[in-house]
């Protein structure tokens, strides 16, 4: 394994570890989760920054070793943008209508606050699922495939 996806799982395996242990304290609820849970959430964005700035320091790197020629790059994705920007997804405008209370609707219907358990899990589950994406543009084959699993598996969650 290349030094650059140690260093990306490295990131990537922490951001999880301190996600992991959000979840579970979460899930613990009490007095534990009372005393932890700011402690945990500051731990989560700090190193999700961390793991951001790796991430697009390495990608940076591996573009700047791609102009070079130093290291073959797949760009046939991009080889009809002739202005060099990234592909991008354009999302028509999303919005339900409802307002915001500080509530929102669980699939069945239900208006639950947008700080209960639930939502607070789906959103550790989509930062995740992003840390994973931006991990699967240094990674190939196998890995990237198991990768893409993952993220489909944590959509379906």
């Amino acid at each position: 394994m290349a030094m650059d996806q140690i260093i990306l799982f490295a990131a990537l395996g922490i951001v999880a570890g301190i996600l992991g242990w959000g979840v579970l304290t979460m899930a613990r609820g009490g007095e534990y989760n009372i005393r932890n849970s700011n402690r945990i959430m500051r731990y989560r964005i700090i190193f999700q920054a961390i793991a951001l700035v790796v991430i697009l320091l390495l990608i940076w790197w591996k573009r700047g070793l791609a102009r070079t020629g130093s290291e073959t790059a797949d760009t046939s994705a991009h080889d009809n943008n002739t202005q060099g920007l990234p592909l991008m997804v354009k999302l028509n405008k999303i919005y339900t209508r409802t307002g915001d209370g500080g509530e929102t609707s669980l699939v069945n219907g239900r208006r639950v606050a947008k700080h209960s358990r639930r939502p607070a899990a789906f959103g550790e589950v989509d930062e995740t699922n992003s840390v994973i994406g931006l991990a699967r543009l240094h990674c190939e084959g196998d890995l990237d495939e198991m990768l893409s699993r993952i993220q489909n598996d944590l959509i379906d969650l």
